[in-house]
């Protein structure tokens, strides 16, 4: 990823395999309308002139012909379009023609026009893929004054690093992905039923830890025993021994954007100081203390005044994207305030 961090999107072995039993694969039609319409979206955004746009067409072309293969290579196309959008700024940066957020609204709003109009029918997983679009979409149009994408958002934040970019950008771009703790609706490499998202999820362990040791129990459930939340020492059998893995998911988006190197999660703090003393900016590690729960940052309200108190603070709206939410354990986009999260935001440029 950016910055010399963990992967931005999984990359599965080669085969297409069989169908998962729910069918959350495209049919052939669908494959051919979608890889149809990235295609040609591909080669119109590489003949651009050079511009920021040309950084991401030969990957909207390539991601059209592992359309075409189906089965996991959908996943692998889609996801890495949107990383190559969310990478615009660091491959932008040297180059004549600076890629910041104007750009990224450009280009994603420029994909969801093409594929909505070419794409009909719309898919589930097509429309679920458009639902991430227009959530990067809104990120970086809050950045530039440019009318976001869903409405009550407030007067533009500055602009951040292009590092916390692509870490929001990277988190948003799972929204959706992964079903823990869900019906075992995804099959793994063998044909075996496995956890909805398996990939997705190995890819944020693989990054937060530097390789997970344990990957079979990230493709389905095992029983055995857990600790006990707040009770060194206590243990309770369970249907499934997965980790709670919110924090893992905000630390794997900070390695994918190259705020922090891949393994961090081990080393990393188990709770965040309180802190609002600073306004929170979009990459921070949100906390609170009600389950040591943790999430992303991905949009704030501007403060009403250069210098806000604490209390101020904590009635900023904000956005976050979670991992390990409800009781299919889900990847999701959230809206609150600060004074959702009492133990506040902590910067990770102080990491």
């Amino acid at each position: 990823g950016p910055g010399g961090g963990g992967p931005l999107v999984e990359t599965p072995p080669g085969g297409t395999g069989g169908a998962p039993p729910g069918g959350h694969w495209l049919a052939p039609d669908e494959r051919q309308a979608l890889a149809g319409s990235l295609r040609t979206a591909g080669d119109e955004m590489s003949f651009d002139g050079g511009g920021p746009a040309a950084q991401v067409g030969p990957t909207v072309s390539n991601a059209a012909h592992l359309i075409e293969q189906g089965g996991p290579a959908e996943d692998q196309a889609l996801s890495s379009i949107l990383a190559a959008v969310v990478r615009m700024p660091e491959s932008g940066a040297a180059g004549p023609v600076p890629a910041g957020p104007e750009a990224q609204v450009a280009v994603l709003d420029f994909l969801d026009t093409h594929v909505t109009a070419s794409v009909s029918p719309m898919p589930p997983k097509i429309a679920a893929w458009l639902g991430r679009v227009r959530s990067m979409r809104a990120f970086y149009a809050s950045m530039t004054g440019i009318p976001a994408a869903k409405p009550g958002d407030m007067t533009a934040q500055q602009p951040v690093s292009s590092k916390r970019q692509a870490a929001v950008g990277a988190a948003l771009a799972q929204v959706g992905k992964v079903s823990a703790k869900g019906p075992l609706t995804d099959v793994d490499d063998d044909g075996k039923a496995a956890r909805q998202g398996w990939r997705t999820l190995t890819m944020i362990f693989d990054g937060a830890y530097g390789g997970y040791p344990d990957p079979e129990i990230l493709k389905r459930p095992r029983s055995g025993t857990k600790a006990v939340h707040g009770k060194p020492g206590e243990t309770v059998a369970v249907d499934d021994v997965l980790v709670s893995w919110c924090g893992i998911f905000a630390t794997w988006a900070h390695v994918a954007g190259g705020l922090l190197p891949a393994g961090a999660w081990p080393a990393m703090p188990g709770k965040l100081t309180p802190d609002f003393t600073r306004v929170p900016q979009p990459g921070d590690i949100l906390n609170m203390p009600k389950g040591n729960h943790f999430g992303l940052l991905t949009w704030v309200e501007a403060p009403p005044s250069p210098n806000p108190t604490p209390a101020q603070i904590k009635k900023l709206k904000i956005r976050s994207v979670e991992g390990n939410l409800g009781v299919h354990s889900t990847i999701e986009e959230r809206s609150g305030t600060m004074a959702d999260w009492p133990w506040g935001a902590r910067n990770p440029d102080d990491w």
